[in-house]
């Protein structure tokens, strides 16, 4: 390819608001589209990084004296000394993930594996890359360097993380979505780095996948570690217990037993930092299982031994209680809201919530993601860890009548009325009616905790006016009517409901009209 690649970026003098924070810092450079040779003879075109007030001179990543204004660089490519501005990532609080070859340069539209990525990044700034194929994530980051790229076939499709590392990442501003401000990123980083490799970021794999290369933890345990290397090293030996099924109070246990081990450095607050070291593995290992960044409860872990299933069974619905799916009891089954697609009038496809049942794989999948599962392994005489076994989730599903899951009623896509007469308006569960409020993307206006007069009649006039057109005979018809609707809307909320009845009268010519029969009200003893 001799001809210069495209370039696509959005207005450079105005970025996205997310982004507005990095123009304040001198952190920025320029970049050309450059071809070079590579090693193996191929020529391919890079983006070397160059000084911002002089885009002739190289900018060093390593080197702060060599960056500058985000206002330099931006002149320097209007005034076409350069293709494009960059943002120096070392020593910064910024973190990104490049997704490679994952967009269609003509629809934008990403490929599935991107597409889910997106989903897993909860809100993070996103943008197209200058080269049109890629797209970057970006967000606030203050964890260990990490630089690390995955391929994942011949493309080159891949993802790369980067984190306070000797790089800089080019800046298109061409947003997907929104994204006011950045949100921190540490947690999806590090995810990615262990769904990948089975390592922590940092270096410590907590899977102890290659045993050859690990460090020799007794020796660790009994005469601790050289000056400068203790804090990792506790860290790796903390990690290595918890890996093989050992709680956090065991583990200060067998390090108190040594006082020339490793636990000598923290003697005094010895549980404290084996607890904060231990959340910190299994914050990591349940992101890696679950694939999406870790929650701040803590992980439960349940043991299964033979003759305990009651006791494991119990365990494991309290740590699907804390997962926090959307998961509920209703008519002796256990369920849970999809969002599918349904016909509608003229051919046309919609969307609405419907309710199927739990099967036993799902509860399986979501069991091993709400509780870490550990086997005791007769060959290697440790704990191991399992995905939560079928006659778990059996012995759950089988339990109606016992199940502590919230009761639902239904769902409903706009605010309701209680009871007690109180209104709710926050989307989810509510737990005083059984209702499951879904707005899916709908707003609606604030009601008054203490509507007026004034407010009622003109909510009434609203509703008046869906039917305003309307031929009834008499205005008690019309009000008989107006009662029928208010009745379906807030039904649930009432003990009892008036039964309306209506009848169509003999129409004159070219002509017709309705009236209505008296509610009946049944007898109230």
């Amino acid at each position: 390819m001799t001809t210069k690649p495209r370039t696509y970026n959005a207005d450079l003098a105005h970025l996205p608001s997310a982004l507005v924070p990095l123009t304040e810092e001198q952190r920025w450079v320029v970049w050309p589209w450059e071809r070079r040779t590579t090693k193996s003879g191929k020529e391919k075109w890079t983006k070397p990084p160059r000084q911002a007030r002089n885009p002739r001179r190289n900018a060093r990543s390593n080197d702060p004296s060599t960056w500058g204004s985000y206002a330099d660089a931006v002149a320097a490519v209007a005034a076409g000394n350069a293709d494009g501005i960059g943002y120096m990532l070392k020593d910064s609080n910024i973190g990104a993930i490049d997704l490679d070859h994952c967009v269609d340069q003509e629809s934008t539209k990403l490929e599935p594996w991107a597409e889910q990525l997106c989903g897993e990044a909860n809100g993070a700034y996103q943008e197209i890359t200058v080269s049109g194929g890629g797209l970057r994530i970006i967000g606030i980051a203050s964890g260990p360097e990490t630089h690390r790229r995955f391929n994942f076939d011949r493309s080159g499709a891949g993802i790369e993380l980067y984190r306070n590392t000797a790089r800089y990442i080019t800046i298109s501003g061409l947003q997907i979505g929104q994204c006011p401000g950045l949100p921190p990123l540490d947690a999806f980083i590090d995810m990615l780095f262990a769904r990948h490799s089975g390592q922590a970021a940092g270096g410590l794999d907590f899977n102890d996948a290659d045993p050859q290369a690990s460090p020799d933890y007794d020796d660790l345990i009994q005469n601790g570690a050289p000056e400068g290397e203790r804090s990792e090293l506790f860290q790796a030996v903390v990690w290595h217990l918890a890996g093989k099924g050992w709680s956090a109070e065991q583990i200060t246990d067998e390090l108190a037993q040594h006082p020339n081990g490793i636990g000598a450095k923290y003697a005094d607050r010895l549980h404290p930092e084996v607890s904060r070291s231990y959340e910190k593995w299994r914050s990591r290992k349940r992101a890696a299982v679950t694939g999406t960044t870790a929650p701040n409860d803590p992980w439960p872990q349940i043991y299964i031994r033979n003759g305990e299933l009651p006791r494991v069974v119990n365990e494991a619905e309290d740590a699907l209680l804390l997962l926090g799916r959307e998961v509920y009891q209703r008519g002796g089954l256990i369920v849970r809201p999809v969002l599918s697609k349904l016909k509608a009038a003229d051919e046309r496809e919609t969307s609405g919530w419907r309710l199927i049942p739990v099967t036993r794989p799902w509860l399986v999948e979501s069991l091993t993601c709400a509780a870490r599962f550990l086997k005791y392994d007769g060959r290697s005489k440790d704990w191991v860890a399992v995905d939560a076994p079928d006659r778990v989730a059996d012995a759950y599903l089988n339990r109606q009548g016992t199940w502590k899951l919230p009761i639902l009623t239904r769902i409903t896509n706009s605010p309701f009325l209680r009871g007690d007469g109180s209104v709710c308006e926050r989307p989810g569960y509510d737990p005083a009616s059984g209702l499951l409020y879904k707005p899916d993307g709908r707003s609606f206006p604030p009601i008054p905790q203490y509507p007026t007069k004034a407010d009622a009649g003109a909510a009434l006039q609203a509703i008046d006016g869906l039917i305003e057109d309307f031929p009834f005979v008499s205005d008690a018809d019309r009000s008989v009517a107006l009662s029928a609707i208010l009745t379906a809307l807030d039904r649930h909320a009432m003990a009892t409901a008036r039964c309306t009845a209506s009848h169509r009268r003999p129409p004159a010519p070219a002509s017709r009209c309705w009236s209505t029969s008296p509610p009946y009200s049944p007898p109230v003893d």
